[in-house]
């Protein structure tokens, strides 16, 4: 914040500056979206295929769906965390 106040206040120009850091930030994004939209993709359908089938047509809500994504988004974490420290 201060660096963008004391840019404003020197008028520098940036343009240049912007125009060479900006694919990178573009490429970040990307690679980003790659990673977590398959993982959210994936999670619902973990999510659908954990609930056993008599109880699947219970599954009415959005919100039910997105509890079940969370809980193996944190399970998963969980289990790859214990494989790490497992001292």
């Amino acid at each position: 914040m201060i660096l963008v106040v004391v840019l404003w206040l020197t008028k520098i120009d940036i343009t240049t500056y912007v125009k060479i850091v900006s694919p990178f930030g573009q490429v970040l994004v990307a690679m980003l979206k790659m990673i977590v939209i398959p993982v959210i993709f994936l999670s619902l359908i973990d999510g659908a295929a954990s609930v056993p089938t008599k109880e699947f047509g219970k599954v009415k809500t959005l919100l039910d769906i997105i509890d079940v994504a969370i809980y193996n988004l944190t399970k998963y974490e969980s289990f790859s965390r214990s494989n790490i420290y497992h001292g």
